[in-house]
């Protein structure tokens, strides 16, 4: 971890008096990869924490809409951190984490940077994923998630907004720079530190949510393979 991440960290237990805590190596599990040493870090599923998939998540269980039907989802990221198969990673544990169901079917076309997945939970909920690893250095990810229910329609990006809108921009003769701070006990951190940094607290509160994330990597890392399978066989994988 980087040591900012694991200061923050560490401010948060101390900050809640969370003692006797074993130390851990945490990692995001998109990024485990078959030569990094599973046995050493704990992967976890971070995206869960971040603010704009729990409201819609809550949306759904508040029956804000009504009997969701479709995902629409599409994330593109930064070439040099992400890879095609971890984009597929996260975007597949959020068609179960938004749907309360896990993913039973896929059908997917890929190249070596992008691709369109079509996958159906066991609720019946069908979702559409577009995603590509594309963009360059230092770019920050270009997402958006949409559900469509059959009384209503929910976004984590404003209606005709194409990318992510930030707090504050400036323009100088430096360029523009954008700030979002989306956290007030973790002011400083970007978005994707910040869900990390609450994954890695609520894990060191509560033990038990580490055997589940490990759980959810093993289910997910299948899940990834049949994604890859069905492309090279072109036809749909039953999970």
């Amino acid at each position: 971890m980087k040591s900012e991440i694991a200061n923050a960290i560490g401010s948060l237990l101390e900050k809640y008096r969370i003692a006797n805590v074993e130390a851990k190596e945490f990692i995001p599990g998109c990024f485990l990869t078959e030569e990094s040493d599973a046995e050493k870090y704990i992967p976890l599923q971070s995206w869960r924490y971040n603010r704009k998939f729990v409201e819609l998540r809550n949306i759904i269980q508040g029956a804000t809409i009504e009997d969701p039907r479709m995902f629409r989802f599409c994330a593109m990221g930064d070439k040099h951190q992400w890879t095609l198969r971890s984009l597929i990673y996260r975007e597949c544990d959020l068609c179960a984490f938004l749907g309360d169901s896990p993913i039973v079917a896929v059908h997917a076309v890929l190249n070596e940077t992008a691709g369109s997945i079509v996958a159906r939970l066991s609720n019946g909920i069908i979702c559409s994923v577009e995603v590509g690893a594309g963009l360059e250095k230092d770019t920050s990810m270009i997402d958006r998630h949409e559900i469509i229910a059959r009384r209503g329609v929910a976004s984590d990006v404003v209606v005709d907004t194409q990318k992510p809108q930030n707090s504050i921009y400036t323009f100088t003769a430096a360029g523009e720079k954008a700030y979002r701070d989306v956290d007030f006990e973790l002011y400083g951190l970007d978005e994707p530190d910040i869900e990390f940094v609450r994954a890695a607290f609520d894990a060191c509160r509560h033990p038990e949510l580490q055997a589940a994330s490990q759980e959810r990597h093993q289910q997910l890392t299948t899940l990834v393979d049949a994604v890859f399978q069905s492309n090279q066989l072109r036809k749909k994988i039953t999970i």
